[in-house]
């Protein structure tokens, strides 16, 4: 039998096959605000260092991870079965 993937596990494999799509929200306000790419997302997402689910839904979720720099990035995603919607993404308080 089969063991099912992790959710960190789920977000990573679908962040390194591209599988990202941005909300407006996220591309346009957070990201412009912040002064971040989209590959900064992706990369943050690639290498999440930690999820937090923010429902009982278990869809939507905080990731936690570095962009190429290195400084922390927040991402709030829905967690889809083929693909990640970014909500929106920020620095950590």
């Amino acid at each position: 039998m089969a063991r099912k993937r992790s959710v960190i596990d789920t977000v990573r494999a679908l962040a390194e096959g591209g599988a990202v799509v941005l909300s407006e929200h996220a591309l346009v306000e957070s990201m412009g605000d912040d002064g971040l790419f989209p590959d900064d997302v992706v990369h943050v997402l690639a290498n999440a260092a930690r999820c937090i689910a923010q429902d009982d839904s278990s869809v939507k979720f905080k990731v936690f991870g570095p962009i190429v720099s290195g400084i922390e990035l927040v991402v709030v995603v829905n967690v889809r079965a083929d693909h990640l919607f970014v909500i929106t993404c920020h620095l950590p308080p």
